[in-house]
């Protein structure tokens, strides 16, 4: 049987290939004509659909199909409260008058698929399958995924899923909510689901809130987390916020609250494959719980018979309920607070739960005094004589809930005795303190005993086995775990193995060669010079590098050389910039070590590089000269000058660069009164626009040109430079060109879409030009990425698959705004020079400020930076509207972000940098608040102390540390920690230190009760 090529392709999925096996007759060749994926999907279900009943043609399935579909319309017309958002009329239409469906001349008969309406058709003939061979519902789980499984990886597949829910959320007939529970956490376990379909699915989703809540709880207790988990969660988290359904999401959180899973064996299945040794230990677990349970108090037996006896992930269930609970008021949750305290003790599984309720209890701001009072209420039963050990835990869990630090300390108190009636330590001794007792980098710790050892085994540590792969394998643990203990306590012997280390780039090759280059750089100093002057040969020869893939191997090289160049001279460091295999490249990195070179010696390099004409050798030879000479002498000038007008862009740039470095006047006249202009390609020629402008302004500044005069041949990022050299003339000369560009940026950019990436550019403290990195604004999916199933551990191939697509997208971007002023616009944001230009012309301020408030929220990405630069400055002029353009960029993506080599952003650096009024306090206020990690709060406190609000920062601290509420406290004593105010903040400190220490021994004495 030959086969046409639309069937060919189809097939070639093994997936619709064993489908076809299935339900077409292989003694009929007109069956295998022109398939495709819809119609194998077609066949697949009406094959389903006749099986144990009276066979349907495909023309007796559409009459069918047509009829309902009639039906539904008409009873939905007649029904004005179902939502059009769902009830898609046309789609209904067109399944009613079969427009999907064509039949075709043929001996047998034959038809063809049309996409119009198909999915809702596919989505009748699903309900009705399962609705009508399944009536029990055990039944109709298992049939939904036997139908469904072998369809499940098919794009077209979730389609059909949705419209099936569609049909059981507006279908009176049709409506059942054990199906429609099943058919949800089907199309959850669905793969290549289209992010575009999610608003579709949560309208779908939140008409049967019940039945959605019902499958979310079933696919959380699974062991295996389903594909499309997020779906499911988001949707839950969305429905809070509707106040109609709120009640509803809030009493399945409060009945998940009291699920308990009471089954050692289930509970060790969390684990993987069980062994004998495990089934051994799940048995006496188990009857540690049995135990457990039949000391319960009445009161305990009261709690813990309103709580559900489940099987399963529970910790997942539990850990997710908590996280909705965030931000929502707190006291009225008491009581299940203790069912769950008590359910805990009966299943040590629950590390995310336990962890999400100390945080959710330690970080409430929403209502902690009534919660902690509330807590202590529910505690009080738990005081009871009878009460068993299960419901002391429950204690100590609500007494460190309710936030009080005397409740803290008897909690601690409370749980130090039962540790010691169950034989529990202590604390847990970390793999830290068993290699070093005393912490190594307290100055004031002794050397304690167990050193010795650590500093032993370490002298023994084969370094041919720590940095040799792409993450950390257990050579790489060992060594750096023992690291710091051994440098305070044996530093000869950190100093002798690390040395050795070090020395091993000269022999290395493959990965070992590209992880000790790429990661083994704070060792450079122990290198020496007699294995950097083997290292330097290494490279001119390129003995051994041809082991590394060619994507690495440029990188690679740039790092090697900056291990040897400290230990170079400055002849010697030429002679390796110059040579073949380096090629001219070298990393920023570098320049603290470059040396100065012998004017002979680079007068002769470079005049071998002219006849060769080596423009990357010349190259090199002039990276020297531009960062570590003061002034050129003759001779060398003329060498130098002989490059301005070489053909390689990096050349001209550098000679550029040394005549700014150097101020010598002959190259800076002859660039002036050369042809030389800025190309209009700003990413490509960056580096030759920013010296060749500078040079010009340079000329302006020594009063040989008018900024006038240059402004034609300067680049468009170079205006921020001049403005701040030269000042108000400049200021008057970009104005109306900067207007223009902009607004011609903001209309284009309404063709763009939304950036997948987004791009770091910052300074740096050796060379005028920004640099940028880019970054994946959301991981991709694992189809596109080929992600590692390992998660963050990447493979080489996974890394480099990642930075092809990260460039790649950014090209793509470059592209599509190439012409169109939104990278001249988004790149080069200068806060000090637009401050000038919007105090000489506020108006134009005001106009700016108006037309980005009205910019949608999809074009806002372009112009984040732009736009708040813009709100600070004009704030004093129109606070609110400045507010409003602040609160709206801040909420946006970035596609550039504008970096400062401290961390800091310029996003900080507007908002602190505003005038302290109540609008803008209040916004600072509950920017700290909103910090979600310690290290988010240190960069913000460090921008506030930066950028003008440190008077803020003390009186806002002052003021947290008198609340009532716990977390205030907290967060004005970390505050102080990361303050530079040392001053002011050192008595606070002073005086919270032993209450840090209780609450270091209370983190580790209640989680290990669990």
């Amino acid at each position: 049987m030959t086969l046409d090529q639309t069937t060919l392709q189809s097939l070639l999925n093994p997936r619709l290939l064993g489908i076809a096996i299935e339900v077409l007759p292989e003694d009929d060749p007109l069956a295998w004509v022109g398939l495709t994926v819809e119609s194998l999907l077609f066949e697949h279900i009406n094959k389903t659909q006749s099986d144990g009943f009276e066979e349907l043609s495909p023309a007796e399935l559409i009459i069918a199909l047509s009829t309902q579909a009639g039906s539904v319309l008409d009873a939905l017309r007649a029904n004005p409260t179902i939502s059009s958002e769902i009830v898609f009329e046309d789609s209904l239409l067109a399944v009613k008058e079969t427009r999907f469906f064509q039949s075709t001349k043929g001996p047998k008969g034959g038809y063809m698929l049309r996409n119009e309406g198909l999915s809702l058709a596919l989505g009748f003939a699903l309900v009705d399958r399962l609705l009508a061979n399944s009536p029990v519902d055990a039944q109709l789980n298992e049939r939904a995924k036997e139908l469904v499984e072998p369809i499940a990886a098919l794009d077209q597949t979730s389609r059909v899923v949705l419209a099936a829910m569609h049909v059981c959320a507006c279908d009176p007939e049709r409506t059942d909510p054990f199906l429609f529970k099943v058919l949800v956490g089907v199309f959850c376990e669905l793969q290549n689901l289209d992010e575009n379909a999610y608003p579709q699915f949560f309208e779908i989703v939140r008409r049967n809130p019940e039945a959605a809540l019902a499958a979310a709880k079933d696919k959380l207790l699974e062991w295996r987390s389903p594909i499309n988990e997020k779906w499911l969660v988001a949707s839950v988290r969305q429905m809070l916020a509707h106040p109609p359904i709120r009640p509803v999401v809030m009493g399945a959180i409060a009945d998940w609250l009291k699920h308990v899973n009471i089954d050692a064996l289930d509970q060790q299945s969390k684990y993987g494959r069980l062994e004998n040794k495990d089934k051994e230990r799940a048995a006496k677990r188990q009857t540690e719980i049995n135990e457990a349970i039949a000391a319960f108090s009445p009161y305990e037996k009261q709690v813990f018979d309103s709580c559900h006896i489940t099987r399963g992930d529970n910790d997942a269930l539990l850990t997710q309920s908590l996280e909705l609970l965030a931000g929502a008021p707190l006291a009225s949750w008491a009581p299940e607070f203790a069912a769950f305290g008590l359910g805990i003790h009966l299943d040590h599984s629950l590390h995310h739960a336990s962890k999400s309720f100390f945080q959710l209890t330690q970080f409430n701001r929403v209502d902690p005094v009534q919660a902690g009072k509330a807590y202590l209420a529910q505690a009080e039963p738990f005081r009871a004589l009878d009460v068993s050990k299960a419901g002391k835990w429950c204690l100590v869990k609500l007494l460190y809930a309710s936030g009080r630090e005397e409740d803290a300390k008897e909690a601690f108190t409370l749980g130090r005795a039962l540790r010691e009636e169950q034989n529990l330590p202590e604390h847990f001794v970390s793999r830290l303190e068993q290699l070093c007792a005393n912490d190594p980098c307290d100055p004031k710790s002794a050397k304690p005993e167990n050193v010795e050892e650590t500093i032993e085994r370490f002298a023994t540590l084969d370094v041919a086995s720590v940095m040799t792969a792409m993450g950390r394998t257990s050579e790489d643990l060992n060594y750096n775990e023992a690291l710091c203990a051994v440098c305070r306590f044996g530093p000869e012997t950190a100093v002798s193995k690390a040395s050795e280390l070090c020395r091993s780039i000269v022999s290395r090759e493959r990965t070992p060669l590209r992880q000790i280059a790429l990661c083994g750089t704070t060792l450079t100093p122990l290198l020496g010079r007699q294995a950097a002057l083997e290292l330097s040969a290494r490279l001119q020869q390129s003995k051994g590098l041809e082991t590394l893939p060619e994507s690495d191997l440029k990188i690679v090289k740039c790092y090697m050389t900056n291990f040897a160049l400290p230990h170079l001279t400055g002849d010697e460091q030429l002679e390796l910039m110059t040579s073949e295999p380096l090629a001219g490249n070298y990393s920023l990195d570098a320049l603290p070590s470059f040396k100065k070179p012998s004017q002979p010696a680079v007068s002769e390099c470079l005049k071998l590089c002219a006849e060769r004409n080596d423009s990357f050798a010349a190259f090199g030879a002039l990276s020297l000269v531009a960062h570590t000479f003061e002034n050129l002498g003759e001779s060398l000038e003329r060498v130098v000058a002989s490059f301005m007008s070489n053909e390689n862009k990096l050349v001209r740039s550098t000679v550029f660069e040394i005549a700014l470095a150097t101020g010598n006047e002959q190259l800076r006249g002859a660039h002036l009164i050369g042809e030389w202009r800025a190309d209009e390609d700003a990413t490509a020629s960056a580096y030759e626009n920013t010296y060749g402008s500078a040079l010009l302004i340079d000329a302006v500044v020594a009063g040989e040109s008018t900024f006038v005069e240059v402004l034609p041949r300067i680049s468009y990022e170079s205006w921020a430079l001049a403005q701040s050299r030269i000042g108000g003339e400049v200021t008057d000369a970009i104005v109306g060109l900067l207007d223009s560009r902009l607004r011609r940026a903001t209309e284009f950019s309404s063709e763009l879409n939304p950036p997948e990436i987004e791009v770091n550019i910052g300074p740096n403290d050796h060379v005028l030009h920004s640099f940028r990195s880019i970054a994946e604004k959301e991981p991709p999916s694992d189809s596109e990425n080929g992600g590692s199933i390992f998660g963050d551990v990447e493979s080489d191939e996974d890394f480099r698959k990642r930075q092809r697509r990260n460039h790649r997208l950014f090209s793509d971007m470059e592209n599509a705004m190439s012409g169109k002023d939104i990278l001249l616009i988004v790149q080069q944001i200068d806060f000090e020079s637009f401050r000038d230009i919007l105090a000489s012309y506020p108006k134009l301020g005001l106009e700016w400020l108006k037309m980005l408030i009205n910019l949608p929220e999809s074009q806002m990405p372009w112009f984040k930076d732009f736009a708040l630069v813009i709100s600070a400055n004009m704030i004093r002029v129109d606070e609110p509207k400045a507010m409003s353009l602040i609160t709206k960029a801040v909420a946006s993506d970035a596609f550039v972000r504008r970096m400062y080599p401290d961390g800091l952003s310029l996003e900080q650096k507007a908002i602190w940098s505003c005038p302290r009024s109540k609008v803008v306090q209040a916004f600072w206020e509950k920017r700290l608040e909103g910090c979600v990690s310690d290290d988010r709060l240190a960069l913000e406190v460090l921008a506030a102390e930066r950028f003008g609000a440190d008077a803020f920062i003390r009186e806002y601290a002052d003021r947290l540390l008198s609340s009532e509420r716990p977390i205030d406290k907290v967060l004005a004593i970390t505050i102080a920690g990361f303050s530079k105010q040392f001053r002011h903040f050192q008595p606070i400190l002073n005086s919270t230190e032993p209450s840090a220490q209780l609450c270091r021994l209370c983190s580790q004495s209640c989680p290990d009760s669990t």
